[in-house]
């Protein structure tokens, strides 16, 4: 038999999904839309897990945002800019305590774009919403 805390974290992070794909689509940015619905599944099914701990999804979010940003402005869109970012946010994850392995897609997925602000916003506003989502997870069912 299926929990019903199980069906409620189900329904929610379906909701936040819908949510990120309807702002990713709007923004024509939806290749971003799997790490993020990545992290919110692992933020509500997986929250007591290493990888969905607030302080290491905000943290790798920020590094990701920071360093695709300066290596756009240095490099452009280039193979070399991408490598970079690749190396740079999986050394990040690997050798610190924020590790968050969605956002080595994140950086990947950001070259796709051809805005970087617009990348910055919509990932700054679907990271609320994903946190919003799993404050109301762990509201609705708290942790043991």
């Amino acid at each position: 038999m299926i929990q019903v805390s199980k069906i409620v974290e189900y329904l929610i992070f379906v909701s936040c999904t819908i949510i990120i794909l309807l702002i990713t689509l709007d923004r024509n940015l939806f290749l971003l839309a799997p790490p993020y619905a990545v992290t919110a599944y692992s933020m509500i099914f997986e929250r007591r897990v290493k990888f969905s701990k607030t302080s290491s999804v905000l943290v790798s979010y920020i590094a990701v945002i920071v360093v695709t940003t300066i290596l756009h402005f240095a490099f452009g869109r280039s193979e070399f800019s991408l490598a970079l970012s690749i190396i740079l946010m999986s050394a990040f994850i690997s050798f610190t305590k924020f590790s968050h392995p969605p956002v080595i897609a994140l950086a990947i997925f950001s070259y796709f774009t051809n805005n970087i602000f617009s990348f910055i916003i919509t990932t700054l506003v679907i990271l609320a919403i994903i946190f919003l989502f799993t404050a109301l997870t762990r509201f609705i069912i708290p942790s043991n």
